[in-house]
């Protein structure tokens, strides 16, 4: 689940999860990861390499990358309809929800947007968390646009990345190699590199020798509230657990060894929150280790915690979650 981490720090109280459940308040939280030998986002505008920004090198992970690992662990882990999923078509739902308002409603165009909003709202579990553009709903009245309950940040590595380039065969080729003919002279066989003479196709993958990354997210009850959003405690229960599987449950060799490392939620005493967000940022310090030049794992970096902030109640993930 989430690897055990060992903290520089003198407080750490144990709360419940029932403490992280309560859809009526503000919740943020930090997320720390790190990857080994991997590319843990690839950029489709940049050949497949790992994203970083292009300043200070340092890596990035996108938002969207992060919420699509929660969405596949929560279909995987609760088998829940997904809205945003490999495959679909965004219209389909929206028209299906249009026509069932239709049956309730009539036809007049504003009540039929509003109940087939509500309609996605209640079907979907990954609009209730992550909001959605309903493109369909907008052409006949208002509400169209969702903001989701829950907003992630752009995960940074601590450190500036090492981005490398392996070069890969394949023993098979994509397609079979055709003789050119005069009267068929387009046709070169497979479009990937081939050795004359071998059935192969070379290639290449990019890897982050090591990285350690954070990012912080929010939970907005206020944002829930004046969006009609009837985002549950149970809702919240299954985000937690995804949260805490994503990774495991989303592999691949292309992204190497992937690992939460842990997850610290601060759950205000209001909807509106009791601490401003640079206070809370300000709880966690990641540094690397004055005697290290390349990081290669977690051990080369020093973490600290302080207290969380006067009316917040910090929760670590692992310690509620079985």
């Amino acid at each position: 689940m989430i690897n055990n981490l060992i903290y520089q720090t003198s407080n750490m109280e144990t709360q419940s999860l029932a403490a992280i459940l309560n859809p009526d308040v503000r919740h943020d939280f930090v997320m720390i990861f790190d990857v080994t030998d991997g590319n843990p986002n690839g950029d489709p505008d940049n050949g497949g390499e790992p994203r970083q920004d292009p300043i200070d090198m340092r890596g990035i992970v996108s938002p969207g990358c992060i919420k699509r690992r929660i969405r596949d662990s929560l279909a995987l882990l609760f088998n829940e309809s997904l809205y945003i999923a490999s495959g679909t078509t965004l219209d389909v739902p929206q028209i299906a929800a249009i026509k069932d308002a239709e049956k309730a409603k009539g036809k007049e165009r504003n009540s039929v947007a509003k109940s087939a909003r509500q309609l996605i709202f209640e079907r979907f579990i990954d609009v209730r968390l992550f909001g959605a553009v309903l493109t369909q709903i907008t052409k006949i009245g208002n509400g169209g646009q969702i903001t989701g309950a829950i907003q992630i940040d752009t995960a940074r590595s601590v450190s500036p990345i090492e981005i490398r380039r392996d070069g890969i065969t394949r023993c098979a080729r994509a397609v079979k190699k055709t003789k050119k003919t005069k009267e068929n002279e387009e046709i070169k066989g497979s479009e990937e590199t081939q050795q004359e003479g071998l059935n192969q196709n070379m290639g290449a993958q990019f890897r982050v020798p090591y990285a350690l990354y954070t990012t912080m997210g929010t939970y907005s009850a206020a944002l829930a509230k004046a969006q009609g959003n009837p985002i549950s405690a149970e809702d919240l229960e299954k985000f937690w657990k995804a949260l805490a599987l994503h990774l495991e449950l989303t592999p691949s060799t292309m992204r190497g060894r992937m690992i939460l490392r842990d997850v610290l939620v601060y759950t205000h005493e209001s909807k509106f929150g009791s601490a401003r967000t640079e206070d809370l940022q300000a709880t966690l310090s990641v540094n690397l280790k004055l005697d290290v030049e390349s990081p290669r794992s977690i051990e080369d970096y020093v973490i600290t915690i302080a207290e969380a902030p006067k009316g917040v109640t910090m929760t670590r993930l692992r310690d509620v979650l079985v």
